[in-house]
């Protein structure tokens, strides 16, 4: 009877492992994006697949619930640390390396601390918000995605770093085509007028607002601001760019209402625009004219400041 219920048990924990197979993706693989670290040392998943399993946590300084997993990210990493390569990966957006050396310090965090620096990790995972969580065997297989800190995690890490996991369930890695709204991002731009394109996210102003108060305002101000200068510069065509993270369809909606837009608003469902323009910071204005980045503003005091800076471009002035 006992050996009946180990048995079942193991089955269930066993087939409850998603294996992503990305022996198909095209060119390179998130296996082979370099991993640039805080020390000056860069890796791959690749290399760190050699001699171990990898566990990756995706954060942000400014996240909350990933600052709550410090320290059992760190135990994990203590307990595994001689069969299982964790590594914590800052997505490097509103961040800073004084601000992850805080977190570093506070935590007292000893395993290797990579920046996506590019947005490369982000998108070849489908990131969609922190903290993320990802659990790689040395098949290349992805057998854990998800969010939460939990027990289903812990066993999952327990099995894979003692080599005991084994699952027959794989699925491939989609390869992402390009999206409509880069498509129309690139039109919109080369077209015979002035292009602003604002980046935003839908959940700034309400989750920053006590840890990071004056970032939540900006981000509030600086959508009012660009509904002003739609209204008062007519000759510029508006754009905005929303990130994916926690953010769908619903959020959007609220979004759109919240801030009464009038201009067009598009969630960058791969994140491609946000990387193509190099957009770390939010929220983030950017201005183009016949297809070239003429100017950006991402941290303004006052919207007579934000102008001032729009009229310093003759083919942006008002007639």
């Amino acid at each position: 009877m006992l050996k009946s219920v180990i048995f079942g048990l193991n089955l269930l924990l066993s087939t409850t492992f998603l294996f992503i197979n990305t022996s198909q993706a095209n060119t390179q693989t998130a296996f082979d994006i370099e991993i640039k670290q805080t020390n000056g040392k860069t890796t791959t998943i690749d290399q760190l697949l050699q001699t171990a399993p990898v566990y990756i946590k995706f954060w942000a300084t400014w996240c909350q619930d990933c600052l709550k997993q410090m320290p059992h990210f760190q135990h994990t990493h203590e307990t595994y640390k001689n069969k299982l390569h964790v590594l914590s990966i800052n997505i490097w957006m509103n961040d800073s390396l004084e601000d992850i050396a805080n977190v570093v310090a506070k935590y007292q965090l000893s395993m290797p601390m990579g920046v996506d620096y590019t947005g490369e990790l982000k998108k070849a995972f489908n990131f969609v918000g922190t903290p993320y969580h990802l659990l790689i065997d040395q098949n290349r297989n992805i057998v854990h995605a998800g969010y939460k800190s939990d027990d289903r995690l812990d066993q999952k890490v327990a099995f894979i770093a003692t080599g005991k996991l084994e699952s027959k369930h794989q699925i491939a890695l989609h390869e992402e085509k390009p999206g409509t709204l880069d498509r129309e991002i690139n039109r919109l731009i080369h077209n015979d007028t002035p292009t602003a394109l604002l980046f935003v996210t839908t959940w700034c102003e309400s989750y920053l607002k006590n840890s990071r108060p004056k970032q939540s305002k900006n981000c509030v101000d600086m959508q009012a601001w660009a509904n002003k200068l739609q209204h008062e510069q007519p000759q510029i065509t508006w754009q905005t760019v929303v990130s994916r993270l926690w953010t769908g369809d619903s959020e959007l909606a609220q979004y759109k209402t919240r801030h009464q837009l009038k201009m067009p608003a598009s969630i960058d469902p791969s994140n491609t625009v946000f990387e193509r323009f190099k957009v770390q910071d939010f929220p983030t204005l950017i201005l183009f004219n016949d297809g070239k980045e003429i100017t950006r503003a991402t941290k303004m005091n006052s919207y007579n400041e934000l102008l001032k800076e729009i009229k310093n471009y003759p083919v942006l002035r008002k007639h």
